[in-house]
């Protein structure tokens, strides 16, 4: 299975920020608000630090969330997303049990 990178075009394309499980925890509420949005300087996008990312878990760069309040009785969104197909992943619950390995 090959390993998902952390671009901005794979944050982007990232369906976390729409998922029930993400959406349903406060600690995550609380570091997206902190974090903000990705910020564009002289029309070149800066990449937010990989810890401070509530999304993109399928990533060796952000992994697990360290949020200890995701419901994994939720459906999760992994199956609709575009990182997930174009890698070709066949799991989901990454903010739960880590990167795509």
């Amino acid at each position: 299975m090959p390993k998902v990178e952390y671009t901005i075009q794979n944050l982007e394309s990232c369906r976390c920020s729409n998922c029930p499980v993400r959406e349903s925890s406060n600690c995550i509420a609380g570091k997206v608000a902190e974090l903000g949005q990705i910020s564009s300087s002289g029309g070149a996008q800066r990449m937010p630090a990989p810890q401070a990312v509530q999304m993109l878990f399928c990533s060796q760069a952000v992994g697990k969330s360290e949020c200890n309040d995701l419901n994994a009785s939720m459906a999760c969104n992994c199956p609709g997303c575009p990182v997930w197909s174009v890698n070709e992943l066949n799991s989901t619950y990454f903010c739960n049990r880590g990167a795509a390995s």
